[in-house]
């Protein structure tokens, strides 16, 4: 039986394992040789599959790169709500203990973090179709209020840049990653 025209022979369930072979494929070729590496047709390559196959799933490279992070992130949120244990987000401490998780967890993956964030690269959302979506409710009940989302940006941004700062060439010459993580927490509560 041939299928219509533009239509995968894949079941549901064999297409998403077939994309995520293709993401873990892209993962590797990241992590072993920078994001700029990647490629639709090199990925087609690696994959043993024609360039229109990987371009069914991956438009363009930015699609792939876009689709990596989302991998990337959803995988780093999982692992930090593994690691709050539980962790109610109306617990007062809950946001800070979850700021630091996300420090350490970069700085303990720094390829990861390359990877996810290449140069020129946008620090993460929390928003409810972005793969940091399980961390919302902690930064909205650490920062609800009028400007919660703003600042729910704002302390993004900041972690982002400890952990950019930390992966820097002169990570050294900063403050220690725990004492900036409180200071930024403190003022996007403020």
């Amino acid at each position: 039986m041939t299928p219509r025209q533009g239509r995968s022979l894949l079941t549901d369930g064999d297409e998403a394992a077939f994309s995520g072979r293709l993401l873990a494929l892209a993962r590797r070729t990241a992590l072993e040789e920078g994001a700029g590496a990647l490629s639709t047709v090199r990925l087609a390559r690696e994959a043993g599959v024609p360039k229109l196959t990987v371009e069914k799933r991956f438009r363009t490279r930015a699609d792939l790169m876009a689709a990596l992070q989302a991998d990337i992130l959803g995988e780093a949120a999982e692992a930090m709500v593994d690691a709050l244990g539980g962790m109610s987000p109306r617990r007062p401490q809950a946001l800070e203990t979850l700021c630091r998780l996300w420090v350490a967890h970069w700085l303990d993956h720094p390829a990861l973090f390359r990877v996810a964030f290449p140069e020129g690269a946008a620090p993460p959302r929390t928003g409810p179709r972005d793969p940091l979506a399980p961390l919302a409710p902690y930064f909205e009940e650490g920062l609800g209020g009028e400007g919660g989302r703003a600042r729910a940006d704002l302390l993004l941004c900041a972690l982002h840049g400890i952990v950019q700062a930390q992966l820097g060439p002169r990570p050294g010459d900063w403050t220690e990653p725990g004492e900036l993580v409180a200071l930024v927490v403190a003022a996007a509560r403020a």
